[in-house]
């Protein structure tokens, strides 16, 4: 995607730190120089920061 039409791009190995990292999309472009988003309002929606484990929503208690 390019940012001309509101596109976003990240390196590879920045994904799982995008999907599952307490920064969320408007952190990693701060942090990051090859992550970007040109319309941040709504990639801040959907790839916001996550600050608890996300298999405990999934993981019984024992």
């Amino acid at each position: 995607m390019t940012t001309a039409v509101g596109g976003a791009g990240l390196a590879p190995d920045h994904l799982p730190a995008l999907l599952f990292g307490p920064h969320g999309v408007e952190g990693l472009t701060r942090i990051r120089p090859d992550v970007y988003a040109a319309d941040g309002d709504l990639f801040q929606v959907l790839f916001p920061p996550l600050t608890a484990d996300v298999l405990s929503y999934y993981l019984p208690y024992q």
